[in-house]
């Protein structure tokens, strides 16, 4: 394997066999580093839906509301790396990056005039992006209570 080459020169005993420089180790680290985790693109998060019942009058004049709904969110122990030796690792996550299932509340503005049925966005309160990447929408479908 590439990796286990990279290690033992790295903790090679005889000195002929290690990087002569420190310019050296970098470009092997570097290497190591591009190997593992790569130039990957931004990925986009997840959307999220929900749905929240609402008062006629609430749909008519628009109103903020609190709003709790189920998210995937960013690991807070190992961010979103997605680090395959992480699964071993990360108890929070088992190395996805993410952790599964959060209760959070937000207070979302309504505008005025919705109808039964309708969705609104709401931009980047969906799942956290990969490699930098933004958030995902939340998505919220209107039911008017009658």
């Amino acid at each position: 394997m590439e990796l286990e080459r990279f290690v033992a020169r790295l903790l090679a005993k005889d000195p002929d066999q290690r990087p002569a420089s420190a310019g050296e180790v970098w470009d092997i680290l570097k290497e190591i580093n591009d190997w593992h985790f790569g130039d990957a693109p931004p990925i986009r998060g997840p959307n999220v839906a929900t749905e929240v019942l609402v008062t006629r009058a609430e749909a008519t004049d628009g109103a903020i509301i609190p709003l709790r709904f189920t998210t995937h969110r960013a690991c807070p122990v190992c961010a979103t790396r997605e680090d395959p030796d992480a699964a071993r690792t990360c108890t929070t996550c088992q190395g996805t990056g993410q952790v599964i299932h959060e209760q959070i509340t937000h207070k979302v503005c309504l505008p005025a005039g919705l109808r039964d049925g309708q969705k609104v966005r709401v931009r980047e309160l969906g799942g956290p992006g990969k490699h930098g990447g933004a958030p995902g929408d939340l998505y919220v479908t209107v039911e008017i209570a009658d």
